[in-house]
């Protein structure tokens, strides 16, 4: 998020150890433990120490570090080298977590620091604004750069939903110290003061509910008081946990033409300290059932219900179906997966049925796999008479012929589409996703609408796009049983000159469906049966164009030893595109008047 770095007063701190002039000195007479403050004695700005409780010796880098874990220098020890020299280095303590955000002079990146320095990066101001206010700016510290590099280590970016660990939290009085997906609770003020938190970190919010309930935190905790290096190694992988969600599909009954029905649910857990990319994974068909139930499979995203992979996949002979297109897991988190299926139109001959999907193998660029699989999901029963209901999209009124269309054109209509259904239930469309398959870039449009035609009520609004998809999602549209909807893709032309438009629909499912009576999830049938399944006409952005004006002047006499005279005056408007212009010719109309003077008259 580079432009967020923007706001920010930047002073970094020159100085690389910490000036303990005027400290309160107490006697050193042995070895300190796990927490203690040490500094060298009778040496003037030396740096101070902090005892882990690994027994190694970490060095604040400066006093912006210190402070973020302490208020004073009343507990720091003067001692001699040979009693320093007892701790083996152990590296330099980062920031503690939960009090400021880190950034370094040579990177626009701002980043959150959890415990053992693990670095947590914002990746847009929306996500920083959502998690740390407004003013989220005022948080940010400069942390010096070589110490950024060997200190800290890589963790997944955040979202707009969960703090990092180490985030202080308060709803009304209580106060919440985050730990992952859980929240502890301080017993009491006490509490709070014995681990040397500072209220003022504390970030307000409305209620805890999206987290577990941890245990609570009664009284000093050296794992909270205290700097503790990560035990991970910086930059090595761990191991990607597989195993069968505890909310997997239950069994139920499954009906012809029913689509992305979650079969299997998989956690996939990464235990490491950087991101895994899953390379591959095998599904296979079992149970008591034939393939032909299946037109095909996908895996979709538990926290978005959309699909992982670019195309729907077909069980092979051997019954199972292989997902090559790959999906990360960050590090430290949990990504859920459905193995769904979209079903045959027809299942009479398949009926009392009962198939399972079968995570079979679980391949990965890096790390290592755990788990036991193959892992497999609940039993489906296949039901061979329910009809269920079905949409067809088709060409709107408005969906327009290729045409050429000039920078600054307003709300014009790129794509049109005609959604009808069957006479079996009312269906609801609940996202329409295009995606842009020619040369134009995000920035070409803006002000985009979805409208309703029949009704002219505009459904949503985009008044900016940042890729080549535009997602309408929640949009809860009803389309009557027997009866049709008319959608047009409306937005404004405001740059890209002599490149093309073209919103299409890529994917079967990129029109969300369920019927209202069953309930199911539906695929809509379209014009083509491949991708893109809906494909709109190409719009060209018109060339750019010049248009010189003449501005009036006041007429005037001019005598031959004038300079500088306004002849005339002209204005140039460039469209479409920028103009430079290299050369001006002028012609000049020179007409001479003959004036008698008659003296004396």
């Amino acid at each position: 998020m580079s432009s967020i770095k923007k706001v920010l007063v930047l002073g970094l701190m020159v100085a690389t150890v910490l000036c303990t002039t005027g400290l309160k000195v107490k006697a050193a007479d042995g070895t300190y433990g796990a927490g203690s403050l040490l500094a060298i004695q009778g040496v003037k700005g030396s740096a101070v120490y902090y005892i882990g409780s690994d027994g190694k010796k970490y060095i604040f880098p400066d006093e912006k570090t210190y402070f973020t874990w302490y208020a004073n220098f009343n507990d720091v020890v003067k001692v001699n080298v040979a009693e320093l020299d007892k701790y083996p280095n152990g590296g330099a303590v980062t920031y503690r977590p939960g009090t400021k955000l880190v950034t370094t002079s040579d990177t626009a990146k701002i980043y959150a620091v959890e415990p053992g320095g693990a670095l947590r990066w914002l990746p847009t101001e929306a996500i920083a604004k959502a998690l740390y206010g407004d003013k989220w700016y005022t948080r940010v510290d400069n942390v010096i750069p070589g110490y950024f590099s060997s200190s800290y280590t890589s963790g997944s970016d955040l979202t707009a939903t969960m703090y990092p660990t180490g985030t202080l939290l308060k709803v009304g009085s209580d106060q919440y110290y985050v730990d992952g997906t859980a929240v502890r609770k301080f017993a009491s003020a006490d509490a709070f003061e014995a681990n040397n938190f500072v209220a003022a970190n504390a970030i307000t919010v409305s209620s805890v509910s999206g987290y577990t309930t941890g245990t609570a935190v009664t009284g000093e905790e050296i794992a909270l008081t205290g700097y503790k290096a990560s035990a991970s190694t910086p930059g090595v992988p761990g191991t990607l946990t597989v195993s069968l969600a505890s909310d997997t599909p239950t069994t139920g009954v499954i009906v012809g033409g029913a689509a992305r029905v979650p079969f299997t649910k998989v956690n996939f857990v990464n235990t490491g300290n950087v991101d895994v990319t899953v390379d591959q994974v095998m599904v296979e068909r079992t149970g008591l059932a034939q393939d032909a139930n299946f037109t095909s499979l996908d895996l979709l995203d538990a926290g978005t219900m959309l699909p992982l992979n670019t195309g729907s996949k077909t069980l092979g002979s051997l019954h199972t179906a292989s997902f090559n297109d790959n999906f990360v897991v960050p590090a430290g988190a949990t990504k859920g997966v459905y193995v769904a299926a979209n079903m045959a139109a027809s299942l009479a001959n398949y009926a009392g049925e009962t198939p399972i999907l079968t995570v079979k193998t679980v391949t990965l660029t890096n790390g290592t796999v755990s788990g036991s699989l193959p892992i497999a999901g609940n039993y489906q029963n296949i039901n061979g008479t329910l009809t269920v209901g079905a949409i067809t999209v088709a060409a709107g009124g408005n969906n327009p012929a290729a045409a050429t269309k000039e920078v600054g054109t307003t709300k014009y209509t790129v794509s049109s589409l005609r959604l009808t259904a069957t006479n079996v239930e009312n269906m609801t469309v609940s996202r329409v996703y295009f995606t842009n398959n020619q040369s134009s870039e995000a920035a070409d449009v803006a002000n985009v609408e979805l409208v309703n035609v029949n009704t002219g009520a505009v459904l949503a609004t985009k008044t900016s796009v940042s890729s080549d998809n535009i997602d309408f999602n929640n949009l809860n549209l009803l389309v009557e049983k027997g009866k049709a909807v008319t959608l047009d893709l409306r937005l404004d032309v405001v740059n890209g000159s002599s490149r093309i438009i073209s919103y299409d629909i890529d994917r079967q499912a990129d029109i969300s469906v369920k019927g209202n009576t069953y309930g199911y999830t539906v695929l809509p049938t379209y014009p083509n049966a491949s991708e893109p399944y809906f494909n709109s006409s190409d719009t060209t952005v018109g060339t750019g164009s010049l248009r010189i004006e003449s501005v009036a002047i006041s007429p005037s006499n001019v005598t031959s030893s004038l300079k500088g005279v306004t002849l005339g005056k002209f204005k140039f408007v460039a469209k479409g595109e920028p103009v430079n212009v290299t050369s001006i010719g002028w012609n000049f109309t020179v007409a001479t008047t003959n004036v008698n003077n008659r003296y004396g008259d």
